[in-house]
């Protein structure tokens, strides 16, 4: 992904299950893991896109710089 793509735009059906949509990318990775909240189990599609994101995200380090919404944040410079 590059330029100002978010998760709600390139994942929209895990995003929309996500729980708590104002939440920051480094609230998600407290423990060096991933960590999500959904509202419900997913079906095939989701699970596709599921497979999606957490392949964009086994490479991703969390830096210093201003973390970014998942909702309205770059994910794009997330990634290295």
């Amino acid at each position: 992904m590059v330029g100002r793509n978010t998760p709600k735009n390139c994942f929209p059906k895990v995003y929309d299950y996500c729980r708590n949509k104002n939440s920051f990318v480094s609230e998600c990775n407290t423990t060096g893991r991933w960590e999500f909240d959904f509202t419900r189990t997913f079906g095939s599609e989701e699970m596709q896109e599921w497979g999606e994101l957490l392949d964009k995200l086994k490479d991703v380090t969390l830096g210093v710089e201003k973390d970014c919404n998942l909702e309205v944040g770059e994910i794009g410079p997330l990634y290295h």
